[in-house]
């Protein structure tokens, strides 16, 4: 059966001769689908036409599903957002999505998201209006709601109608971290319907429409809510939390408690309309705020770290070398942050051998198959410590000192005397695939070894407690890095101080926040993107 296209971008639409409808997201000049101005009016004038095909009987039920092969929906076209300057206009934006779900939300037959892979932000809350929602069991399979990172609340209906649907304790950290929700645990919240095998789900699509969970349309519900002065204590535990941790300096996660107080747990039509009002003026005041602009600022960076360093097609998890970690003994946990590399290689199936130097001979496959790495404050006696046939192998690699937690990692390019510029080449690519491969967010330095710890050093020493004083000394560290030469531009010295702790997110770093608004001056060049 041939799909029918509504735009050159999709979505398509296939008509069964049992009545349901399938909706495939796929456009084909994108790697993953997002909700362009474009896409949106495909599904409004599909939507529309289902309530006439319900209205007249000849509609049994509406499939959502993408056609990529590793995503379902990314949300919404972040590129055309930042273009946005005026707060009338972002929530109109906002109203839009909100009537296109209300839509799909009101249809008469039921609603079903087929979702594999990642489920993001305006994706999981077109799912969030259908009636069901069936989860494949591939690993990548998770939902999430991180509109908060970028200082801005899920105005598509997400903060709605998710507490509802889970709870309200349960969606707290959905709503305020953005936490992705992997698929068998979205199945216990009642966030999902059904988990069924991502191989039965990509030989036929449509078998969700026959699961058992469609003819009970509904899932779970929490009613923790409903406990007289639960909702009220709840949320006030959150609101402390989040100013403890952000001193009040981020508006974000104060919008989106202000609007569970107005309608969390409750699902009424009316309380649903309000809820939707509400988050079309929160998205606008937020949208255009200065943290928004120095949060989607900050995730644009994030984006840019993740990209192969020459610009290039990533290199395949099969092809990655492996990685080889200094320690006591053969297969013994190595010291300081290789113990962590250890556990992120071990846990994600990558090849991490342990051992000391003199075993590094011993690794099946040749030189070529494997990095050693040290750690980046140790780079230069690891390597004179090395054989020299593995030197050329050699990298800085992992978190800087003072840093435990998070995705930061710091790859130090280490002096190679005598290695072909290709080949060094080489090895950093590998090296900054292999750290992504790894979950980490890596920062290239070169120069000397542990430059990022001495700048978290640097701050940590006499600490102050005048925010403008500390905002002013985090700047003269940043101004000193850039000077340096040694990291890749201003962005990714931002991008490591606020990874790293040393710099608030919601400014964007402090490069990017100390620009001159009139543009004569600025680290990045001769202008930026919000």
């Amino acid at each position: 059966m041939m799909p029918e296209a509504t735009g050159a971008s999709g979505p398509f639409l296939i008509r069964h001769p049992d009545g349901w409808a399938e909706v495939i997201l796929d456009d084909p000049t994108r790697s993953v689908n997002i909700l362009t101005v474009a896409v949106m009016e495909g599904l409004e004038a599909l939507v529309a036409s289902f309530h006439s095909l319900a209205g007249d009987g000849a509609l049994r039920g509406v499939v959502f599903r993408s056609g990529k092969a590793q995503s379902f929906l990314a949300g919404a076209d972040l590129e055309a957002m930042n273009g946005i300057t005026e707060a009338a206009e972002a929530e109109a934006v906002a109203r839009r999505g909100q009537a296109l779900f209300q839509s799909i939300a009101d249809l008469a037959v039921p609603t079903v998201a087929v979702i594999h892979g990642p489920c993001v932000g305006g994706g999981t809350e077109l799912a969030l209006a259908c009636d069901l929602r069936i989860l494949s069991d591939d690993p990548r399979t998770a939902l999430s709601l991180p509109e908060v990172r970028l200082g801005i609340v899920p105005a598509w209906g997400g903060t709605t109608r998710l507490p509802p649907l889970v709870g309200i304790l349960p969606a707290l950290p959905i709503l305020l971290t953005g936490r992705a929700v992997r698929a068998r645990e979205a199945l216990a919240m009642g966030l999902g319907d059904a988990v069924l095998p991502a191989a039965a789900l990509s030989e036929d699509p449509m078998a969700a429409a026959r699961h058992p969970a469609v003819l009970r349309r509904g899932g779970v519900r929490r009613w923790i809510h409903r406990i007289p002065g639960a909702r009220r204590l709840i949320l006030g535990q959150a609101r402390r939390s989040v100013l403890r941790e952000t001193g009040g300096a981020a508006p974000a996660p104060l919008a989106i408690l202000d609007l569970l107080k107005e309608t969390g747990g409750r699902q009424d039509p009316a309380t649903i309309a309000r809820g939707l009002a509400l988050e079309a003026k929160a998205l606008g005041r937020l949208l255009v705020s200065p943290e928004s602009r120095g949060l989607r600022h900050l995730f644009g960076l994030q984006q840019a770290a993740r990209r192969p360093l020459d610009g290039g097609d990533p290199i395949a998890r099969e092809a990655l070398p492996g990685l080889f970690l200094e320690a006591p003994a053969p297969g013994a946990v190595p010291p300081g942050s290789g113990a962590a590399l250890l556990r992120e290689g071990q846990k994600r199936g990558l090849r991490v051998e342990t051992g000391p130097l003199h075993c590094l001979d011993d690794l099946p496959g040749g030189r070529t198959q494997w990095i050693l790495a040290a750690a980046p404050e140790g780079v230069a006696s690891t390597a004179a410590r090395t054989p020299p046939p593995w030197q050329s192998r050699l990298v800085g690699l992992g978190r800087p000192e003072g840093v435990t937690r998070g995705p930061l990692l710091e790859l130090v390019a280490p002096s190679l005397d005598g290695t072909a510029e290709a080949e060094a080449t080489t090895l950093l690519r590998e090296a900054h695939a292999l750290a992504l491969a790894l979950g980490g967010i890596p920062i290239l330095v070169r120069g000397p070894e542990g430059r990022l710890s001495a700048m978290i050093q640097a701050l940590s020493r006499n600490p102050v407690r005048d925010p403008e004083a500390n905002a002013g000394r985090q700047l003269a560290v940043a101004l000193e890095a850039l000077e340096s030469g040694a990291f890749q531009g201003a962005g990714s010295i931002d991008l490591a101080m606020v990874l790293a702790g040393m710099a608030p997110p919601w400014r964007g770093g402090p490069l990017y926040e100390a620009h001159d608004a009139s543009g004569t001056w600025h680290p990045y060049g001769s202008g930026i993107s919000s």
